[in-house]
This record gives structure tokens, C-alpha cells and sequence, in this order.
């Protein structure tokens, strides 16, 4: 298993993070651990022009449906990341 100070620091052996927040499930409580520990991991950092792709469908990553990030960042890279909801 990757040593805690592994998940700031993106290389071989971490996976980019696909974050879906759901609405009144404590999302935001996962974001803000998100943010702290594995920042650099999570995909509209790993694929920034995908925040971008994201706004003209009229979104953003902190509420964007599963498909719309899929559509965003594109088949391999949503496949390759560690995708979870709450």
C-alpha cells in the first residue's frame, strides 16, 4: 500500500481521481479531503482543459454527473481513474 505522503504526490504508483459529488450525501465534506490530500490527483488537474469542456456544457466538476466528466476528460482517462460518488 502507498505511504500516506504518496497521495500528494502523483507518479507511477497513484491513478488520477474522479470525484462525483451528489447532493446532500456529504460530498463537500469528501471534496475538502480531496483538496487536502490528493489535490494534484484529482482529474480537472490531471486534464485541466476538461474544466473548460465542462463549463461550455453549462457545469462544473463540483456537480457534474458521472457523464459529464466522462465527456470531458474522454473514455481512457475516466476509465483509467479511480472513480467514486457521494
Amino acid at each position: 500500500a502507498p505511504q500516506p505522503s504518496a497521495c500528494r504526490k502523483p507518479g507511477a504508483n497513484t491513478r488520477p481521481v474522479a470525484f462525483v459529488h451528489i447532493n446532500k450525501a456529504g460530498g463537500t465534506g469528501m471534496r475538502s479531503v480531496l483538496a487536502a490530500h490528493a489535490m494534484e490527483q484529482l482529474l480537472e488537474r490531471v486534464h485541466p482543459q476538461s474544466a473548460m469542456a465542462l463549463r461550455k456544457m453549462g457545469s462544473r466538476y463540483f456537480h457534474a454527473s458521472a457523464s459529464l466528466q466522462l465527456l470531458a476528460v474522454g473514455q481512457q482517462a475516466w476509465v483509467s481513474a479511480y472513480s467514486f460518488a457521494l
